[in-house]
């Protein structure tokens, strides 16, 4: 490693233990890169088979306010797509947890609502919905406003469109109008009958409050849809790296890159699995 990658390994692993740093964006920015190849990894996909179109992606939190839905909104961590043809659910769903402590059990009730497809419509309405509210500048008295993260919302939809015009060719002529929410109704028609995917990613297995696991509790409520990929399973060496490399193919700068950033998994991994006693 060169000594910039061991400073920034140093800093990550005493972060991630600090109570007082969300470890979760840390952990987002390093993660990103690779987000698309850990979750076909985790999923079992074949490689190309999945895209990321978004992180920080929107979601209704299904608030009325006189009889009209708000645009108050959840943000799940990355939105990624399966390729419309494919039998499996087509819209993913990536939650990152970095330890059990943020693992929230009524966030997980709100995300299960989507799962067989039954919001499907809605997810993309209330998308269009927030980039027809934010991305248009308000008029008030011949003066043009910005609201607050419109110019978040402006670079999110320019980096869907693309996405979308790399995977769809056939929307380029919609994105060159400029208009969002006809892209908008494009996914939208594009993935009219896709069911969703919930996944949770996070560093260990993830253990909700009366001691199961997220995967037992998906066996038992039936969940086939709901998953917890474990970054330590990529991390064995006999099965997840050789196998997770294979996902990376020749581009050798990405597979270095990789290689960086199992050290610095691995190196928090062992901290944290150090006893009580060996850390104080």
């Amino acid at each position: 490693m060169t000594e910039f990658e061991k400073m920034v390994q140093k800093w990550v692993v005493k972060d991630y233990f600090n109570p007082s740093i969300k470890a979760e964006v840390i952990w987002d920015m390093l993660l990103s890169e690779f987000i698309t190849e850990i979750i076909t990894f985790g999923l079992g996909d074949e490689a190309d088979e999945i895209f990321l179109l978004a992180k920080e992606f929107p979601i209704s939190n299904e608030k009325v306010v006189n009889g009209k839905e708000t645009l108050s909104s959840a943000k799940i961590d990355y939105l990624l797509l399966r390729r419309p043809e494919s039998q499996k659910p087509q819209i993913i769903l990536v939650e990152l947890k970095t330890s059990n402590d943020s693992f929230n059990e009524e966030q997980l009730v709100r995300y299960r609502s989507y799962l067989g497809g039954k919001k499907t419509e809605k997810f993309w309405e209330h998308y269009r919905s927030i980039i027809s509210t934010y991305v248009t500048p308000v008029c008030y008295r011949k003066t043009l406003f910005e609201l607050e993260n419109s110019r978040k919302y402006v670079q999110q939809i320019s980096d869907i469109k693309k996405v979308v015009q790399e995977i769809f060719p056939e929307c380029k002529a919609i994105i060159a109008k400029k208009n969002n929410a006809e892209l908008i109704n494009f996914l939208k028609k594009k993935y009219q009958a896709a069911n969703f995917q919930l996944v949770y990613l996070s560093m260990t297995e993830i253990k909700m409050v009366k001691g199961t696991t997220l995967q037992q509790y998906a066996a038992e409520q039936k969940l086939e849809d709901l998953k917890n990929i474990i970054l330590k399973e990529i991390m064995e060496e006999d099965t997840g790296q050789a196998k997770f490399e294979k996902l990376l193919g020749s581009n050798n700068e990405k597979t270095e890159s990789w290689k960086v950033l199992s050290k610095i998994i691995n190196a928090t991994l062992k901290r944290g699995s150090k006893s009580f006693t060996d850390l104080s």
